[in-house]
């Protein structure tokens, strides 16, 4: 990246590296594994997790095109969660599961297609990431979502998806609820007037 800076100084290069990312429309392994019953832990670790929501992800691409900024940017909300309040956030109970061996231990798991732990998440739920943001907040960007609040607003689309159902659900016209519409005496109609 920096012999192609150098080669071109015409091009304005931003390089985005972002933390985990967490929102209501975005699956990851991290999500995935936030709506099990049971959430994955290694038992005798408890990282520290910095987070970022998806709109801010969308909103740090956009404010790097609109503001030609150069450079190479850490995106992560403010503050670093341990995995344990990450669970508490999303009223979950962890299982914990051996440091070592833990492909053994989740095999059946696996072949009952409850949980698939990629050999990614089982190291960040050893040691967790976090990164240091300020350079892009120095370059104007600014946060909607702290790490804590993008649990909060992944937790409570998950209640919503639950209460509501999923968004992209099909379209299912109903001639009968419409009938009922049309006929009922509850619905005004417009008067002559008088």
């Amino acid at each position: 990246m920096r012999d192609f800076a150098r080669d071109n100084p015409h091009v304005c290069l931003s390089l985005l590296r972002f933390c985990n990312v967490v929102g209501p429309d975005i699956s990851t392994p991290l999500t995935q594994a936030l709506q099990l019953p049971f959430v994955p832990k290694v038992a005798g670790f408890d990282p520290r997790f910095q987070l970022v929501h998806e709109h801010d992800v969308v909103s740090a691409i956009l404010f790097a095109l609109e503001n030609r900024v150069p450079g190479i940017f850490n995106v992560a909300g403010e503050g670093a969660l341990p995995w344990s309040e990450v669970m508490a956030i999303a009223g979950k109970r962890g299982i914990p599961m051996p440091p070592m061996g833990i492909d053994v231990a989740t095999g059946p798991l696996r072949r009952l297609g409850l949980v698939d732990l990629a050999p990614e998440l089982i190291d960040l739920l050893k040691y967790g990431r976090g990164i240091d943001n300020r350079r892009f907040k120095e370059a104007g960007f600014e946060y909607r979502y702290t790490s804590a609040g993008a649990v909060e607003a992944f937790v409570e689309a998950l209640r919503l998806r639950k209460t509501v159902g999923e968004r992209d659900a099909d379209y299912r016209y109903e001639e009968d609820v419409e009938q009922f519409f049309r006929h009922s005496p509850a619905v005004l109609r417009d008067q002559p007037p008088t």
